[in-house]
């Protein structure tokens, strides 16, 4: 990528050839470029560095374009290294393909000794002669001389600003006959697209390779086949979710760099002749959101046929029907059975089946009316934990007999039973998650990632035989709505800390991770707004009062929607026994243990929301809350405390 546009050394001639001026008995190659690219889907991060080499101790200055000024200045040492890392803990792979089969691979890596030290400059090239002339004005400085006229290298400096890139960076370094990695350097530049610049490697000529590190908001390339970004002879490996604090060992400022998004770690490698005739102007919208993995490693068959194969292969059924439950499944016959009946206890039911594949099948019910599948799958894409070698792949809704499911698989590891010599296997889990009018059904498999494209067929029809025996059309609305859901979130998200406006004790409030499964009822009290409230919500005050006291003339159902980590509902059946042992209600005049929140009420523009909010802590508290809806997200804006109580 980075063109040789002098070589000089300290005695001789120059003289053009190839696209560059270089020393006449002097050979320069280009091993291998490496560079770690950082996309925000608006600004570009480029650490790059080469493998170079000479016949004899020289100097050379090498040209970069960018669509824009770039920020420049030294790389971590330890960047390259880090993503190295980062690649084998995240078990990045790639496929091997012959006429006859498909094989998986491991990345390998390499890196020569490092090289520094740079002098670079940045410039704008507005025409060719402004161009030459900078190279006439550089060589002068360096008390070097020339007699060429840079014809080559200015036709390269046309091409590029034909096409609107008029920044160049210029690098001049010193190298030896031993092949070393020039210093990595951090070029900081705004592009909407991935940009990688190729055209300029083609001064080189000659075979080497490219490894290219993209950590990114999405995968870029799910196809893993050879001929990414428009390269025949380049191909991606898998990809991996990352964490912003697994890239301080690449750059500082991560979490600032990309904020709040998911990010991809992938690769891409490319090893044939440097002859290029575009550079990489790549669209980050093309990219799939979700991590892509390899789920066969059967040779002699290759991986779209193996798929087309598994799809006809018969499989053995027989009806599944729990007693006392309204649906019915297909479960593959033979397979030993475990079956585990709480429906008194906390209202779930699970079958699991075992194959001497090591091949694990489960259908559960989950009947707890505030139990949701959305909750269930936002703790799947939640741990506590999540260890480099699990990924997420692609949540889609499927429609099975009228019934509404998520899908989702899961890569993951399978640890082995305490106490035996096995090792942890990698496998695939397969979700299908039923929502229901209350709870949810789920369907899983887990699987060794080798045989799971053979299973997948399995999965697939164990999924679509469910039915149910309730009236399924049957609709519900619920009485609590996603907007009032979402402010909850804002509220529960929350920093306990850096706001001047928290009333006193309100930081329990925020703290709380659970609330009761019941909205709070307005008690007669309540029903007069307060003058503070008044003076707060200003013009918006009587609509969004109104709209508090009319939902909450009643207590309602709270379902676990509340989708933040590490948040839980404490349910009916645990208050009832808190009840009976002190004799308390949840109207806000009489607290009950723990939290309870009421419902909200909103302004006419819907960006302004009430609610009230009351906690058994020390002391007891009450509060009112509002929220304020900026940039999509609900924030706090004020509270006022209504309550106290010292027990």
């Amino acid at each position: 990528m980075l063109t040789l546009v002098l070589i000089s050394s300290f005695s001789g001639s120059l003289y053009a050839d190839m696209g560059g001026i270089r020393i006449s008995d002097v050979k320069i190659s280009e091993t291998s470029q490496k560079a770690i690219i950082l996309h925000n889907f608006n600004e570009e991060i480029l650490i790059l560095s080469t493998d170079l080499n000479a016949d004899k101790p020289t100097g050379l200055i090498r040209f970069i374009p960018f669509p824009s000024e770039p920020k420049v200045q030294l790389a971590s040492p330890k960047a390259f290294e880090s993503a190295k890392t980062l690649v084998h803990e995240h078990q990045l792979k790639k496929l091997f393909f012959t006429k006859s089969s498909t094989h998986v691979n491991n990345v390998e890596i390499t890196f020569s000794e490092q090289l520094g030290v740079h002098d670079i400059s940045v410039i704008k090239i507005n025409s060719t002669a402004d161009f030459t002339q900078w190279i006439t004005n550089f060589l002068t400085s360096k008390k070097l001389s020339s007699k060429s006229d840079f014809e080559d290298i200015a036709k390269i400096a046309a091409d590029y600003t034909a096409r609107g890139i008029n920044w160049f960076v210029f690098d001049f370094v010193k190298i030896d006959s031993a092949t070393k990695m020039i210093d990595p350097i951090e070029y900081r530049f705004k592009s909407p697209q991935l940009y990688y610049p190729l055209k300029t490697t083609n001064s080189f000529g000659g075979i080497g390779n490219i490894d290219l590190f993209t950590i990114t908001p999405c995968t870029p390339v799910s196809n893993l086949a050879p001929g990414c970004f428009g390269l025949f002879n380049m191909q991606a490996t898998t990809s991996s979710e990352l964490r912003t604090d697994e890239l301080t060992g690449i750059i500082q400022d991560a979490s600032q760099f990309f904020g709040k998004q998911k990010l991809f770690l992938q690769m891409a490698q490319f090893k044939g002749d440097y002859s290029f005739s575009n550079d990489i102007f790549y669209d980050l919208s093309k990219g799939v959101n979700h991590a892509v993995w390899i789920e066969e490693e059967t040779s002699g068959i290759v991986y779209s046929r193996l798929h087309e194969e598994t799809a006809y292969q018969p499989i053995s059924l027989e009806t599944y029907q729990p007693k006392y439950l309204s649906y019915s499944v297909q479960i593959p016959t033979g397979w030993q059975k475990s079956e585990s009946d709480d429906m008194l206890i906390d209202k779930t039911h699970r079958l699991y089946l075992f194959n001497e594949d090591k091949t694990i099948l489960s259908i559960s019910r989950i009947s707890e009316p505030s139990k949701t599948a959305e909750r269930y799958l936002f703790d799947l894409q939640h741990p506590h934990f999540k260890p480099p070698f699990e990924d997420y792949g692609k949540t889609e809704t499927i429609s099975v007999n009228g019934l509404k499911a998520i899908r989702i698989d899961i890569k993951t590891q399978r640890s082995p039973l305490l106490g035996s010599q096995d090792s942890a296997i990698d496998v695939v889990k397969r979700y299908a998650i039923f929502p229901q009018q209350e709870g949810f059904i789920v369907i899983t498999m887990e699987t060794p990632l080798s045989i799971a494209q053979k299973n997948q067929n399995l999965f697939e029809q164990v999924v679509k035989s469910l039915t149910l025996k309730e009236n399924v059309t049957k609709k519900v609305t619920p009485a609590i709505t996603d907007a009032e859901y979402k402010v909850f979130e804002g509220f529960f998200s929350t920093t306990p800390k850096g706001h001047a406006n928290y009333p006193p004790y309100f930081e329990y409030m925020l703290e709380a991770r659970s609330v009761y499964e019941m909205t709070s009822a307005v008690d007669d009290k309540n029903k007069t707004m307060p003058k503070l409230i008044k003076d707060i919500l200003g013009n918006d005050a009587k609509t969004m009062y109104d709209s508090y006291l009319k939902n909450n003339r009643i207590e309602h159902q709270i379902t676990d929607r509340i989708l933040i980590p590490d948040f839980s509902i404490y349910t009916e059946d645990a208050y009832r026994k808190e009840k009976e042992r002190h004799g308390l209600s949840r109207t806000p005049g009489m607290f009950g243990p723990g939290t309870y929140i009421s419902r909200v009420g909103f302004n006419a523009a819907q960006n302004r929301a009430i609610f009230y909010i009351s906690g058994n802590a020390a002391p007891i508290t009450a509060y009112f809350v509002i929220m304020k809806k900026t940039d999509g997200q609900w924030k706090y804006e004020d509270a006022i405390l209504d309550k106290m109580l010292i027990p």
